[in-house]
């Protein structure tokens, strides 16, 4: 596995859509690049004091076996 970090929401959220990887990002992030219908993603609720969580990658696109656990993960952490 690959990782990479980017300073910007948004180059995190157009990285991922553009198929190189997925990414965690706010749903602000999402509404600034065309709303959050525009995505393939997962939201996990909001927590208190924190930014909503959302997993972004890009639609029908493979997720091997790295990043499909790490969505389970997530899906266990913010229920």
């Amino acid at each position: 596995m690959v990782s990479m970090e980017v300073s910007s929401c948004i180059s995190a959220v157009q990285l991922a859509h553009s198929g190189l990887g997925i990414t965690i990002v706010p749903s602000r992030a999402l509404e600034a690049l065309g709303g959050i219908d525009c995505f393939c993603r997962y939201q996990y609720g909001e927590i208190p004091d924190a930014w909503d969580v959302n997993v972004v990658y890009k639609k029908d696109s493979y997720l091997d076996r790295t990043e499909r656990g790490f969505i389970e993960l997530l899906k266990s952490v913010f229920p």
